[in-house]
């Protein structure tokens, strides 16, 4: 009877214990899908990759409700061999702010020149968790997610790209017509449109007044994303047109549409800046030539030059010119002066004037004074004698 006892109450204690477990585990999947974090690809892919070629690709964090911060680390798994060659923007661990629905995180990869042609595999997990939470704990694990990573490095040329958008610029008269194709080269080699056709109309579409290639000579480097930018001249007047475009891959067509621009006057479009109402580059030059000037002046570049070649410049210096300028005024002052009533300095002269100096100069201009009022005086006696 006391078996039986022990027997049902370790039945109870099963039960129960299996009970507590599945709560925790709905408990978690509720609190994930209500977290609702995930990854968008879910996987690091690229099968033609060359020595020494660098590749990136975006992969997004995507959050069901972003109530709160989250901490995310990315780690490598099962790919030891590659893991030096995988980066990550903004590093391994980083926060993501709350309010954010989805955070991009680039993944860099810059294959060895010494890397061997085979295909490479491996995992990277992205695990989140609550600022402030624990680590250990159980929704810590439940954010996590895995992104399949499958690298091939060949040493076969692959050649693709995709048209991500393309523009037609407005253009000033006798200007040839200019379009800008952004291209996504997807292959390991450089690339551009093998044909643009351009075909243009009148404003209401419906005459041919004009029609050929665009050419380029802009590549787009392999993995890349880029601007490239394809011309054609045109003789047309001023108005507005339409071109009709279509872009080749060898002899596919991969992109066809028609946009619009207008042929202005000559000055209309602002190519570059303004100040003030003067183009930038006007600035550039006034004040670069102004940089020179000031330069030849303070460095003496210019006797720089005649002295290496051979021409020697002797240039007074401050100090010298300051001094041949005091020598200039004594000697007019012993002009006026007798000789009995010259006033030697008391002190040398070292760069400064002293005050025994200045007290000299007073006298002379006395002296001076005085000899100019003295034919008055001997006047005004001769007057006073002959009365």
């Amino acid at each position: 009877m006391l078996q039986e006892l022990h027997f049902t109450l370790y039945r109870v204690k099963i039960k129960a214990s299996l009970f507590f477990l599945s709560s925790i585990v709905v408990f978690s999947i509720g609190a994930y899908a209500d977290a609702g974090f995930g990854i968008s690809p879910p996987w690091l892919k690229n099968t033609h990759l060359s020595p020494g070629s660098h590749y990136e690709q975006d992969i997004f964090l995507v959050q069901g409700k972003p109530e709160s911060s989250v901490q995310v680390t990315a780690t490598i798994e099962s790919a030891e061999q590659i893991a030096s060659w995988i980066n990550f923007k903004p590093g391994n661990a980083f926060i993501i702010p709350a309010g954010t629905q989805q955070f991009p995180v680039r993944v860099t990869v810059d294959v060895p020149r010494d890397a061997g042609y085979e295909t490479y595999t491996g995992k990277i997990r992205f695990v989140a968790t609550s600022v402030g939470a624990d680590n250990n704990s159980n929704i810590a694990i439940q954010l996590g997610s895995l992104a399949e990573i499958t690298l091939t490095v060949t040493s076969d040329e692959y050649s693709d790209f995709n048209v991500r958008g393309v523009s037609i610029d407005d253009i000033e008269e006798s200007m040839p017509i200019t379009m800008g194709v952004r291209l996504e080269n997807l292959g390991n080699i450089k690339v551009r449109p093998t044909r643009i056709s351009l075909r243009i109309y009148d404003k209401w579409h419906e005459q041919i007044l004009q029609e050929g290639d665009a050419e380029t000579t802009e590549w787009i480097e392999s993995f890349a994303t880029g601007m490239i930018r394809a011309t054609m001249p045109t003789t047309l007047s001023l108005g507005d047109y339409f071109a009709d475009f279509e872009i080749y891959k060898g002899e596919e067509v991969i992109a066809r549409d028609k946009e619009r621009f207008n042929i202005v006057e000559k000055g209309t479009l602002a190519h570059w800046p303004r100040f003030l109402g003067m183009s930038i580059v006007w600035w550039g030059s006034g004040l670069g030539g102004l940089l020179s000037v000031l330069s030849v002046v303070k460095f003496n570049l210019f006797a720089k030059l005649l002295r290496i070649l051979g021409i020697e410049v002797k240039r007074k210096s401050r100090s010298a010119a300051k001094n041949n300028k005091r020598k200039i005024s004594r000697q007019k002052v012993s002009k006026i002066l007798p000789e009995s009533a010259k006033i030697r300095d008391p002190l040398p002269t070292m760069g400064f004037r002293p005050i025994a100096i200045t007290a000299s100069s007073r006298k002379r201009r006395a002296v001076q004074k005085s000899q100019i009022n003295e034919p008055k005086r001997r006047g005004k006696r001769r007057k006073t004698i002959g009365a």
